[in-house]
């Protein structure tokens, strides 16, 4: 699959260990080639490499050396891919410091994992005392001076893939340039050359490995500027996307605007010939639905940070095995286990244990937690799942309290603090519900000034969090407390599937 779909080696036969240079490779072949799509424009595999170019000449301009470790906070724009990949050339290993996070959850990041600057396209993404180089649009020149590769290696670090922390503070993985090309052999189905593929968050590592193999193949990115999902919609058709990474939230919420308001029963997305689900498996009615109204065309994979994409599940498989992962990716190792570490027969519940050719051994910086999860070469994930006898994986849930949201795990403290951040809210509270699928959501209780709600509440969120975003907004009298004035979560739920959290007053 990797000879095939991507170049792994120059004219020479020497092979290519830098993914930034596979990419390189790849626009030399097919220069004037689409590689990003956009409203604004459609840049090409040429310009994809002035721009990264561009933006590595200013990163040592500003003093970016190899071996530095660096933060991007960054949204879902083209600057982001350029800048990851002039870190890659410049051998500077990164991670992302979201800008939706709190100022605090960003300067923990930064502790943690020993971050020396900041990169972004934001000034309000700057932090005290670290260095900040502001990439601007109008500085992508083609006639920089050029930027020579550092010396790499496929065990040249590359970038720290997060965890999304819900149990606790993110977990960190370090990943090499052998890492990221596994992965982007997992991910590459239904990729190829003529691929218009719509990718998840940048931020988080489903999203940079998608991004990874569609430019590697020589396919196009697209990027989507609304968040009216009505516009949203019109661009999908609009530039014919063809390959979709997208969350069951995100799905639920098209959805929704399709029933309302589109009554043409043909699928509303024809162009589009494989949209892969990730996170959540998605409910049986939100299946239907897809497979009937978006695109028959519908894969759920499952997936971990440290390990990669894992399982993928084909049309046919959701068809007649609802709820299942799918069968195992070529070259994965997995196993359901007992207590005891003993594997369990088809259709009995374990823990599940996994295992990759190429895989990180512990987590960085190790937190305690490594052995715990990294033993004998298995990674455990603490999932609790099954096989069928002809081999397909089903998850059944998490071994420890942690909560899958819309396909991303996340701490309820940052969501509070950043919807606190609009001028018109006093306290916010986040708590758990049930929709009528029975899949969990999370929502939002707030306190407004005036006391009345807020019209534009979800725009905002939209703005800050983009997927993150609650899925429901309950404005509120008070808070329910504890008596040391803690909000009690657990009540707050209660109160809503009661339908009297909206009059609740202490």
């Amino acid at each position: 699959m990797e000879r095939e779909l991507f170049i792994t080696h120059d004219r020479d036969g020497r092979e290519i260990a830098n993914v930034a240079a596979m990419i390189e490779q790849r626009a030399l072949l097919q220069p004037d080639m689409p590689a990003m799509i956009m409203k604004e424009a459609v840049v090409s595999y040429r310009g994809i490499q002035a721009a990264v170019n561009a933006v590595a000449a200013k990163l040592v301009a500003n003093g970016i050396r190899t071996g530095q470790m660096v933060g991007i906070s960054m949204l879902q724009t083209p600057m982001h891919v350029f800048a990851m990949l002039a870190l890659m050339r410049i051998g500077a290993p990164f991670v992302s410091v979201h800008p939706a996070l709190p100022e605090e959850r960003r300067m923990l990041a930064v502790r943690r994992y020993g971050v020396s600057a900041i990169i972004s396209g934001r000034a309000e993404c700057e932090l005290d005392g670290l260095p900040f180089v502001h990439l601007h649009q109008h500085e992508l020149r083609g006639d920089s001076a050029t930027i020579p590769y550092a010396p790499t290696t496929l065990d040249t670090a590359v970038r720290i893939a997060q965890s999304s922390g819900t149990s606790g503070d993110p977990k960190g993985v370090m990943l090499t340039h052998a890492d990221i090309r596994g992965r982007m052999r997992a991910c590459s189905s239904g990729i190829t050359s003529d691929s218009r593929a719509l990718p998840m968050d940048f931020n988080f590592s489903v999203g940079f490995n998608y991004a990874s193999c569609v430019l590697a193949a020589g396919a196009a990115l697209v990027f989507i500027t609304s968040d009216s999902t009505q516009d949203y919609i019109a661009q999908v058709q609009q530039f014919a996307v063809t390959d979709w990474l997208l969350s069951p939230a995100i799905a639920e919420s098209i959805a929704a605007h399709i029933a309302a308001h589109i009554a043409d029963d043909r699928p509303v997305f024809p162009s589009v010939r494989h949209l892969r689900l990730n996170g959540a498996s998605p409910s049986p009615r939100l299946l239907e639905t897809l497979l009937r109204k978006f695109t028959p065309h519908i894969y759920n994979g499952y997936g971990v940070t440290e390990a990669g994409l894992i399982t993928l599940a084909t049309p046919e498989m959701l068809r007649r095995y609802p709820g299942t992962a799918g069968p195992l990716l070529p070259t994965i190792e997995a196993e359901v286990v007992d207590e005891f570490d003993r594997p369990v027969p088809a259709g009995q519940s374990g823990s599940l244990r996994l295992r990759t050719p190429v895989m990180p051994s512990s987590y960085f910086p190790d937190n305690g937690l490594t052995t715990e999860r990294f033993r004998d070469g298995w990674y455990y994930p603490r999932d609790l799942a099954h096989f069928d006898s002809g081999g397909l994986l089903f998850i059944e849930g998490r071994q420890d309290d942690v909560l899958n949201i819309g396909g991303v795990k996340v701490r309820f403290r940052d969501i509070e603090q950043v919807i606190e951040t609009h001028p018109a809210v006093r306290e916010a509270a986040v708590f758990i519900m049930i929709d009528g699928a029975g899949r969990e959501k999370m929502g939002l209780a707030y306190i407004a000034d005036n006391g009345a709600r807020i019209a534009n509440l979800d725009a905002y969120a939209s703005e800050k969090l983009g997927p993150l975003r609650p899925s429901e907004y309950i404005a509120v009298n008070a808070l329910p407390r504890t008596m040391t004035g803690k909000v009690q979560r657990d009540r707050l739920r209660n109160l809503y599937l009661e339908g009297s959290l909206d009059n609740f007053r202490n």
